[in-house]
């Protein structure tokens, strides 16, 4: 087994770190030609870029991805160095905005009972198990998520969900990370929540015009 890690890190399939394994770059560069996510990138990627524009912030995008998160593409850059999350990383469902927001959605897909013992305290800020659930009741109900320094000091993000054209089916998360000291949530909020009705019509027009005779 150790002899067949060795192999697949040789050839990017696999990223070591120390005795741990991840999936490398090279297995996420093959999954994004899924047609799926292929479109859901194609369709937020100008949206995405417009929005880190005007919020001077960067903007994630994140779907499920089995039993985790993945965050499939990003854009943007504030002046503090404050980057979005990486395309291809895995994000940590209890912490984050896009996370919580995912736990909370797809219940079923992401039971807590299988969460809880994986969770760590990524900061004195972050929500332990007993909490959690209140949480996503009030993520369920008002139809986004916040991250006040729990995953990481200093930065709060939000995000709200990207859905479907046809169903509303959750597709993923578009979220803003920026510095807690300069975070305008209200404002934050509205502009994603524009965005994320965008990128819905969008996919709308992609899906059209594909369907066309």
């Amino acid at each position: 087994m150790h002899r067949l890690c060795q192999d697949l890190v040789a050839c990017e399939l696999l990223e070591r770190d120390g005795s741990h394994y991840r999936l490398g770059l090279l297995l996420y560069a093959i999954g994004l030609r899924a047609p799926r996510q292929r479109t859901l990138r194609h369709a937020a990627r100008p949206v995405m870029e417009n929005l880190a524009q005007s919020l001077d912030s960067p903007v994630s995008l994140s779907v499920p991805n089995g039993t985790d998160l993945l965050c499939i593409d990003n854009a943007g850059r504030h002046r503090n160095r404050a980057g979005a999350s990486f395309g291809g990383r895995l994000l940590q469902l209890h912490s984050t905005a896009p996370g919580k927001l995912t736990l909370a959605l797809l219940p079923d897909q992401y039971p807590l009972a299988r969460l809880a013992p994986r969770m760590r305290r990524m900061t004195a800020r972050t929500l332990t198990a007993d909490r959690l659930p209140g949480e996503l009741a009030r993520i369920q109900e008002q139809g986004y998520a916040t991250d006040s320094e729990e995953h990481r000091l200093g930065y709060s993000a939000v995000a709200v969900p990207v859905r479907g054209p046809r169903d509303g089916a959750y597709l993923g998360a578009l979220s803003v990370v920026a510095a807690t000291a300069r975070h305008n949530v209200p404002r934050t909020l509205a502009a994603l929540r524009n965005a994320s009705e965008a990128v819905t019509t969008r996919l709308a027009v992609i899906e059209a015009y594909r369907t066309e005779p």
